[in-house]
């Protein structure tokens, strides 16, 4: 088994994107950027929560090297943009973790002026820890309706 093949096997973000660029269908992901993919999260208690995942497997920031990092952050704010504009919440909430998966990917969080706890972490928050609800096919098609509509509004004033 070659590394790339060890990769897959052991990330569960190199196995997203390699399902997905074998046409394996993701009912999660939303559209694929140059530097990366993004994918509606899993826990929808923050309508409009999305993740942009890095195309290639690294795990920090300073592992890519200055042409893609700058491309990488760059339609990261965009996506950002673009989910703002979507759903209009309150705030923005961007982070970069990995502490649990180690892959280059962005929580890209809408607040909204509804928020139980607006000034804490969501990771803070139970209720969105604990939150298991399932959308439907039609709930998360309408989500990524959305968001591929105000994606091609981006791309056509070439924002990404």
């Amino acid at each position: 088994m070659n590394s790339n093949n060890l990769r897959v096997n052991e990330c569960r973000f190199c196995k997203e994107i390699n399902d997905i660029s074998q046409n394996i269908i993701d009912p999660f992901f939303v559209i694929k950027l140059k530097t990366g993919y993004v994918s509606l999260g899993h826990n929808q208690y923050y309508k409009g929560y999305c993740q942009f995942i890095s195309n290639i497997h690294a795990s920090e920031l300073h592992e890519l090297d200055n042409e893609l990092k700058k491309q990488f952050l760059i339609e990261m704010s965009y996506v950002g943009e673009v989910i703002y504009r979507a759903f209009t919440p309150q705030k923005l909430n961007l982070e970069l973790l990995g502490n649990t998966h180690s892959h280059l990917h962005w929580h890209i969080i809408p607040r909204y002026k509804n928020d139980i706890l607006p000034t804490i972490p969501v990771w803070n928050n139970p209720e969105f820890l604990m939150n298991k609800a399932q959308l439907s096919k039609f709930e998360l098609d309408s989500l990524k309706k959305i968001l591929l509509k105000y994606f091609s509004k981006a791309l056509k004033r070439k924002r990404l």
